[in-house]
């Protein structure tokens, strides 16, 4: 009797590992059926011309930065005689820029790109890790009257700063010219085939979904509000770790995303109104992002430290769906950059 209970705790036991085995092969074969779904789609696309595979090329690497680009838009020259300015007035004024209609961006000649960060070092300002100081020159490539007017407009960003003394000029540009970014991108598409390269720079833009592994934080408000600033500064930690994607509440971060507060009730984020709770998922390395996400000055901590809930978890399979243009501005255009 004792031997026969012996053989079922090993069937028992062969069943699991079984069991185990067949759940993995499922979750990583799940993984690997959606990313070849999405490059048969692209490669159908291509064969049947309903997509110009050269210019869709061209078009991503202007979107990521990755290309020079020159074109109508506006130069804002600031003079801080006080070092008054500071990573958040930047990070304030590039998401102005991009709420106008702005399609590339440069601070000191350093482009904007959707990955992104700024930090301040002393007296001078980092972005990507290189060092700019004062004074600013940020150029910016768009409709020039449509970007000039959002940002000389009374109770605008630069209307605040002028009243702290800062010397600022704006003036509008036929032939702004913003140079490639000099910051090395998470995937090397170069020498790839021009299926794959457009399958890597259309996740990299955000025009298709990304799947990988990653983080998911989720945050209940409890004792504070978060605001467009708290999302741009929880957007800036993430790209200093590296990231790959990001989405908020399933609106995926591209290089034109803009957030808004509406009313002190929502945030937009491209143009359309989240509330909490607040799902942010980023993929890339996992120990990477938690270990920046847990730095004493990162903004994770300081809500954290308000009383704020905020959850990570670690997330083999994470999905951010490419970014649907739900209103009027379209976030993928490049129709000013040439």
């Amino acid at each position: 009797m004792k031997d026969k209970n012996k053989g079922i705790t090993l069937i028992s036991f062969i069943f699991i590992i079984i069991a185990i085995i067949l759940i993995i092969t499922i979750i990583f074969s799940s993984t690997y059926l959606k990313k070849l779904y999405i490059k048969i789609d692209l490669m159908y696309k291509v064969a049947t011309n309903k997509i110009d595979i050269n210019r869709e090329i061209n078009e991503n690497e202007k979107l990521i930065g990755v290309t020079d680009v020159s074109g109508e838009g506006i130069i804002i020259n600031i003079l801080d005689g006080k070092d008054l300015i500071h990573q958040e007035d930047l990070i304030i004024l590039i998401d102005e820029l991009k709420n106008s209609g702005s399609q590339a961006i440069s601070i000191n000649e350093q482009r904007i790109t959707n990955s992104t960060y700024l930090y301040c070092d002393g007296t001078v300002i980092l972005i990507d890790g290189v060092k700019i100081g004062n004074p600013f020159t940020i150029k910016a490539i768009g409709d020039a009257e449509t970007i000039y007017g959002a940002l000389t407009r009374n109770k605008g960003y630069l209307e605040t700063l002028k009243k702290d003394g800062i010397e600022i000029n704006v003036e509008k540009n036929d032939n702004v010219s913003i140079a490639k970014t000099n910051k090395e991108q998470s995937y090397d598409y170069q020498n790839k085939n021009e299926i794959q390269k457009l399958y890597l720079l259309n996740q990299l833009s955000g025009k298709s979904d990304i799947i990988g592994s990653g983080v998911e934080i989720l945050i209940e408000e409890n004792a504070s509000k978060l605001t467009a600033l708290s999302f741009l500064q929880i957007v800036n930690d993430l790209n200093s770790a590296g990231v790959e994607a990001i989405s908020i509440n399933g609106e995926r971060i591209t290089t034109m995303t803009d957030m808004m507060d509406i009313s002190n009730t929502y945030v937009l984020i491209n143009s359309i109104p989240i509330k909490g709770p607040f799902i942010i998922d980023a993929i890339g390395d996992k120990e990477k992002i938690i270990e920046v996400l847990n730095y004493n000055n990162s903004y994770i901590s300081k809500i954290r430290g308000k009383g704020d809930n905020v959850d990570i978890f670690n997330v083999k399979n994470i999905k951010i769906e490419k970014y649907v243009q739900k209103k009027d501005q379209n976030k993928m255009l490049v129709n000013y950059l040439k």
